[in-house]
């Protein structure tokens, strides 16, 4: 099997048409079309662009050797985690923020710029913090979440007690 081969293969295996992983690595979909069938040659420079836009194994594209997927760390959160030394809570909370609408996200900077403010002050210790007025459906929100995280955790809790 040829690089050319893989290439085809490498696509039919993302289940992208020759327009959807062309427009990916920056050639026209005729020019894929040449690729795949041996009729244009697999430069260096396409053969890093397809390995690194799709996690390819470099060795697998150039030779047919080892497995066609790495299995490198991919997202940015893993990438952060590698840079500054995060643990796997660091790296859930870093995610399950990104997954709050942005709404919610402003509520919870708020608070925590409070308690950056506040912290340490004696002068503050007493001061209450900043609670949303009742029926708030931010708060109401973030309550539903809360309970949401809460019963997500009692559950692996109990899953890791019992096993």
């Amino acid at each position: 099997m040829s690089i050319n081969d893989r290439v085809k293969l490498l696509r039919q295996a993302l289940h992208l048409t020759q327009v959807e992983f062309g427009s990916r690595i920056a050639v026209a979909q005729g020019y894929l079309t040449n690729i795949e069938t041996g009729k244009r040659e697999v430069t260096d420079k396409i053969q890093k662009i397809i390995c690194a836009e799709f996690n390819v194994n470099e060795q697998w594209l150039r030779t047919g050797d080892g497995e066609m997927f790495t299995q490198a760390n991919t997202t940015i959160i893993d990438e952060l985690a590698n840079q500054y030394g995060l643990d796997e809570l660091d790296k859930k909370i870093l995610s399950r923020y990104l997954e709050l609408p942005e709404q919610y996200r402003k509520v919870l900077k708020e608070y925590l710029m409070w308690l950056v403010e506040n912290s340490g002050s004696s002068e503050t210790d007493n001061k209450p913090h900043p609670v949303p007025a009742p029926g708030d459906p931010i708060e109401e929100e973030l309550e539903s979440y809360r309970k949401e995280m809460e019963a997500e955790r009692m559950g692996s809790t109990s899953s890791h007690s019992a096993g």
